[in-house]
This record gives structure tokens, sequence and C-alpha cells, in this order.
């Protein structure tokens, strides 16, 4: 989405590949959208799950609070929209 910036901590996603070493396949990332922005973040990983830190989110129509998790269907990736 437009101003949304996705950092791969570890793993690989978006052709980018972290330089963390894992012992198994692991993807983290560091989404950040800017009030008022969307990301479609596609099924990058079979388990998914969405950690909000800051402000709220609304994920795939739900509104999610700071500091709650999100989990995602399985095999699926999910519509991210941060609130005006």
């Amino acid at each position: 989405g437009d101003g949304a910036t996705v950092r791969v901590l570890i793993g690989e996603a978006f052709g980018r590949r972290s330089a963390v070493a894992t012992m198994s396949q692991t993807l983290y990332l560091d989404v950040q959208l800017p009030a008022g922005t969307t990301l479609q973040l596609p099924p990058v990983a079979a388990e998914m799950a969405v950690d909000v830190v800051d402000g709220g989110l609304v994920v795939d129509g739900n509104a999610q609070a700071a500091l709650t998790m999100a989990v995602l269907t399985a095999g699926a990736g999910a519509a991210l929209a941060a609130p005006d």
C-alpha cells in the first residue's frame, strides 16, 4: 500500500532476505502503516499472525487494539488498514 514500510527482520519475503540465521523456516516482519493507509499482506507463510504494537489496526475488517494479536486464517493473507 502507499505509505507502508515493510522490513524483513527474520526470513525472506517481498524479494528481500534477512541476514539473521534460523534453524527452521521463520518469518518476522516489521510493518508500519501511517494513519489512513492500507496494505494487502500476501500469504507469505503457512501460519501468520499480526501483533499490533502501537495505535489500532483493522485486520480483514476487524478492529484490533494496540498490544493485541490477530491470528490469520491458515494459508491466507490479510487486508491491513490503519485508521485515520
